[in-house]
C-alpha cells in the first residue's frame, strides 16, 4: 500500500475506499508494526542468549584438562582452534599448531593412517570416535599414551562442518593400572600358593574368581553361579555362608559335606566375607574354603577314642581329674567318682580351683614343686575337706604332662584312704596300748610285789625313827633323824603309788557330766593356777550327755594332766596359757588339755605313759601320774593321747565313750 503525509492528513489512493476498509487497514498496519517489534526484542533474546552460551563455550573450551582441537572439515582436516590444555601437552605454541593437519601429533605415517582407518569407520556406524589407548609425541619428540575422543561438527541442517577431537593425557593412569595389574598378579600369585581354596563372587552368586587349589579340585568355573558348583542346587540355600555375609553384611562361618568332582565324600569350613566399595555398599563377596576332611576323621577318631576312655574312667572308683597347672590349678575335667568323694558335682568342681580342696591351700604349691621337679608321677598323703566340711584324707596321685619342656596341665588320680588310715592308727593305738599294757601288766607284777617287800621294813623305819625323834634332845641329831623320817615317808608316797597302780579294783561308775568334774577339778587348783601366772581358758560344748565314770578316777586323770601343764609352763616362761575344751564327737566325747609351755620332743612322745618316766626326776617326779592316767581311762574303754611340738606347747586329749563298754580286768592295766 503506498500513502504520504501531507498537509497533515493521510492521503489514501483511491477514492471508491469506504472508511470502514480504511479503519480496518489502519488496524492490519498496527498489528503489523507490533509484530516487527515483537520480533526486534526476540532477535536481542536470541543474540543474548548466544553471547551467554559463547561465554560459557569459552569458559569450558579453556578450562578443561583434556585437550580440545577443532578441524575444520577438509581432508585432511586442518585445526582451526585449540584450548591452553593442548598448547601444554603437546608443548606447542597456538599458532603453530592452528591451520596445520594434526599429522605432527602422530608418531609416523602409518601412526596417522591407522588412527584415520578406525575413525571413519566407527563415525559412520556409532556416529563418534573412541580410541581407549592412541601413542602420541611432543613437540620434544616424547612419547606418551592417550585416550583419544572424536565427534563430528555440524550445522543445523546436519551438515558436517568440522571435528572435535578430545585428548586426555592416561600416562599416570595407566602407570598405576600397570603397577596395579602387576600387584594384582602377584597378588593372584600369593593366594594360588595357599593351601585354602578361595573364591568371590558377585552379588548374583556368580563367580568371577577362583584361586588354583580351587580350580585343581573343582575345575575353572568362573562365570558359573557358586551353588551348582559347590553344592549343586539349583538355588541358593538358606544355611549359605555367602547368602548370610550378604544378608546381615558380616562374615558367616559353616561347615559342609560335599561330594567333589573325584566322587570323594569330603568336609569343608567354609568363611565368607562381604567386600564393600568405597561408598560402603556390598558389591562382591570373599569365600575362603578349608579342606577339614582329615580333622574332621580326626575329630571322630578322637571322640571315639574319647568315648571309651570316657567309659573306662567313669566306671572306676577312683577319683580321675585334670587341672591347669599353677598354684590354684583349675579344673578341667573329671570322673564321676570325683563327685563321689569331694561331694561337690560335676558342674561345681569345673568352677572351682583344686586348691580349694586341700585344708592348708599353701600345702599345693609344695606338691607342685614336687611334680615339676619329678621325671614321672608323684604320690602324696593329703588333707581333703569335702562339701559339707568333712575332713578327709587323700591319696594324690599325679603326673606333669608336658609340651616342649612346658607343663601345660596336670592328670591326677584321687582315693580316699581316710578308713584306711583310720584303721591304721586304730591298730598302731591298739598295738600301742597292747604293748603299754603288757609293760604295764608286768611292772604291775614287779610293783606289788616290790612293794609290799618294801613296806614292812620301811615300816620299822619310819616307826623307830619317829620314836627317837620324840626322844632326841641333841639338836644336831634331832635335824638328822628329821631328815631320815622325812625321806622314810617320801619312799612309803612312793610305795603307795606302786600299791595303787598294781591294786586291782573295778571303777564305780555312775552317769556324770564331764563339765562338772572339769568344773571341780579346776576349782580344786584355782589357787595355784593363778598364784602361778597361767590363765585358764575354759570352752566347753553345751548339752553334753551324760557318761557312765567313775567321778573320783576321772578327775584324778584330769588333775594329773592340769599338773604337768602347769608344771611344763612354769618352766618354759613361768607362766602361760592353758585352754581346756570338750566336743561330743559320733559316739565319744573329748576333752583336749593345750598349753604353751615347751613341748614333748618327738623321741618322748612314745614314752609318756610308761611307768615311771619321767623328766621330773631330779625335782621328785615318779613317772607313775600318766600311766595311771591311761590305766584309769583305758578301763573306762576310753583313750588318751597327747600331739606335741618342741617349743609348741602339748596337747593331751581324753575320750571317753557316751555308753558303758564293760572291760576285762588286765593285771597292771588299771
Amino acid at each position: 500500500m503506498n500513502y504520504h503525509r501531507g498537509g497533515g492528513d493521510i492521503m489514501l489512493p483511491g477514492e471508491n475506499k469506504t472508511r470502514k476498509q480504511l479503519i480496518s487497514e489502519l488496524a492490519a498496519l498496527r498489528r503489523r508494526v507490533a509484530e516487527l517489534a515483537a520480533s526486534e526484542a526476540e532477535y536481542k533474546q536470541v543474540e543474548d542468549a548466544l553471547r551467554e552460551s559463547k561465554e560459557v563455550f569459552e569458559k569450558t573450551f579453556t578450562s578443561q584438562r583434556d585437550a580440545i582441537f577443532i578441524l575444520d572439515a577438509k581432508s585432511p582436516p586442518t585445526i582451526m582452534d585449540c584450548n591452553p590444555a593442548a598448547i601444554e601437552m603437546f608443548g606447542y605454541a597456538r599458532q603453530e599448531m592452528l591451520g596445520h593437519t594434526t599429522a605432527f601429533l602422530h608418531l609416523d605415517e602409518a601412526a596417522l593412517r591407522k588412527f584415520q582407518e578406525y575413525l571413519y569407520p566407527a563415525i559412520e556406524k556409532r556416529g563418534f570416535f573412541h580410541l581407549p589407548e592412541f601413542a602420541m609425541k611432543r613437540r620434544d619428540g616424547a612419547v606418551f599414551a592417550t585416550e583419544h575422543t572424536v565427534v563430528p561438527l555440524k550445522d543445523q541442517q546436519g551438515k558436517r562442518i568440522g571435528w572435535v577431537s578430545v585428548i586426555r593425557d592416561i600416562t599416570e593412569s595407566k602407570q598405576a593400572e600397570e603397577g596395579l595389574q602387576a600387584e594384582k598378579n602377584k597378588l593372584h600369585s600369593v593366594i594360588d600358593a595357599i593351601e585354602y581354596g578361595l573364591s568371590i563372587q558377585d552379588t548374583d552368586y556368580n563367580i568371577i574368581y577362583q584361586n588354583e587349589p580351587l580350580r585343581i579340585i573343582f575345575g575353572d568355573h568362573v562365570g558359573e553361579k557358586c551353588y551348582r558348583v559347590y553344592e549343586g542346587e539349583e538355588k541358593i540355600c538358606d544355611g549359605c555362608p555367602v547368602e548370610k555375609a550378604f544378608r546381615d553384611g558380616k562374615p558367616h562361618t559353616s561347615e559342609r559335606r560335599v561330594i567333589i568332582p573325584s566322587g570323594e565324600v569330603t568336609f569343608w569350613e567354609n568363611t565368607a566375607n562381604p567386600i564393600r566399595d568405597a561408598r560402603g555398599e556390598i558389591v562382591s563377596c570373599l569365600e575362603i574354603a578349608r579342606n577339614i576332611t582329615e580333622r574332621k576323621q580326626a575329630e571322630k577318631a578322637l571322640q571315639e577314642s574319647e568315648e571309651k576312655y570316657r567309659g573306662l574312667v567313669s566306671n572306676v572308683k577312683l577319683g580321675v581329674f585334670r587341672s591347669t597347672p599353677g598354684p590354684a590349678g583349675i579344673f578341667l575335667e573329671v570322673n564321676p567318682a570325683m563327685e563321689e568323694i569331694t561331694g561337690y558335682s560335676r558342674k561345681e568342681l569345673l568352677r572351682m580351683n583344686v586348691s580349694d580342696l586341700y585344708v592348708q591351700p599353701e600345702e599345693r604349691e609344695v606338691v607342685l614343686e614336687e611334680i615339676a621337679s619329678a621325671t614321672g608321677k608323684k604320690t602324696r598323703e593329703l588333707r581333703f575337706k569335702k562339701k559339707d566340711g568333712t575332713e578327709i584324707v587323700v591319696s594324690d596321685t599325679k603326673v606333669a604332662v608336658r609340651d616342649d619342656g612346658n607343663i601345660i596341665y596336670f592328670d591326677g588320680i584321687l582315693e580316699d584312704i581316710t578308713e584306711r588310715k583310720r584303721a591304721e592308727e586304730e591298730e598302731k593305738r591298739l598295738q600301742q596300748e597292747l604293748l603299754i599294757s603288757g609293760r604295764l601288766a608286768s611292772i604291775g607284777e614287779l610293783a606289788a610285789g616290790v612293794a609290799h617287800e618294801i613296806n614292812n621294813p620301811l615300816t620299822g623305819v619310819l616307826g623307830f625313827s619317829q620314836r627317837l625323834l620324840r626322844k632326841s634332845t641333841d639338836e644336831e641329831f634331832t635335824r638328822d633323824l628329821g631328815i631320815i623320817y622325812s625321806e622314810a615317808q617320801r619312799v612309803a608316797r612312793v610305795v603307795q603309788n606302786l600299791l595303787t597302780f598294781a591294786r586291782r579294783r573295778e571303777p564305780t561308775k555312775q552317769y556324770s557330766n564331764i563339765n562338772d568334774i572339769l568344773q571341780k577339778t579346776l576349782e580344786l587348783r584355782g589357787y595355784e593356777l593363778q598364784t602361778s601366772n597361767i590363765e585358764v581358758v575354759t570352752d566347753f560344748a553345751t548339752n553334753l550327755p551324760g557318761i557312765m565314770v567313775d567321778f573320783y578316777q576321772i578327775q584324778e586323770v584330769f588333775l594329773n594332766i592340769i599338773l604337768n601343764a602347769e608344771q611344763a609352763m612354769n618352766e618354759a616362761h613361768g607362766g602361760g596359757k592353758l585352754i581346756i575344751k570338750t566336743r561330743e564327737i559320733k559316739d565319744y566325747v573329748r576333752i583336749s588339755f593345750a598349753d604353751d609351755g615347751c613341748g614333748i620332743p618327738p623321741e618322748q612322745l612314745v614314752k609318756v605313759f610308761d611307768p615311771f618316766f619321767t623328766t621330773r626326776a631330779e625335782k621328785g617326779g615318779t613317772g607313775l601320774g600318766l600311766s595311771a592316767c591311761h590305766g584309769i581311762v583305758t578301763e573306762h574303754g576310753g583313750r588318751i593321747y597327747v600331739k606335741s611340738k618342741p617349743e609348741k606347747g602339748a596337747t593331751f586329749f581324753v575320750e571317753l565313750p557316751l555308753s558303758p563298754i564293760e572291760t576285762t580286768f588286765v593285771r597292771g592295766c588299771l
